[in-house]
C-alpha cells in the first residue's frame, strides 16, 4: 500500500492538507514502471527487446529493484546490467526529489 500525505508547516504547527492512499499500489508497481522505462530505452539505444529473453527480463527487473532501493537514500546513482551479451550502463541518473 501506499499513503501520500501533504502537509504545511509555519509557525511551529503542522497542518494537513490531503491524505490519500492507495491499497493496491505498492513496490513491485515501482519496480514493473521503472523495468518499462528502461527496457524501451534499451530497444531504442541497443535495438535489443529485453522482453524476448526470460533471464534479460529478471536480471532487468532485478537491477530495477536495486535502483529504487538506492533511491531511496542517494540522489544520484546508475544502472548497470548485463543482459545476454549486451553490458548495459546507465549513468548518473537522478531523482527528482
Amino acid at each position: 500500500a501506499t499513503t501520500i500525505s501533504v502537509v504545511s508547516f509555519a509557525e511551529q504547527q503542522i497542518k494537513l492538507l490531503g491524505h490519500v492512499w492507495d491499497a493496491c499500489l505498492g513496490g513491485r508497481d515501482f519496480d514493473y514502471l521503472l523495468f518499462e522505462h528502461f527496457a524501451a530505452e534499451i530497444q531504442r539505444k541497443y535495438s535489443y527487446n529485453v522482453r524476448d529473453d526470460p533471464r534479460s527480463t529478471l536480471k532487468l527487473l532485478q537491477s530495477c529493484e536495486r535502483l529504487k532501493k538506492v533511491f531511496s537514500a542517494n540522489p544520484v546513482t546508475s544502472l548497470e546490467c548485463e543482459l545476454a551479451e549486451l553490458d548495459v550502463k546507465f549513468s548518473d541518473l537522478q531523482r527528482d526529489w
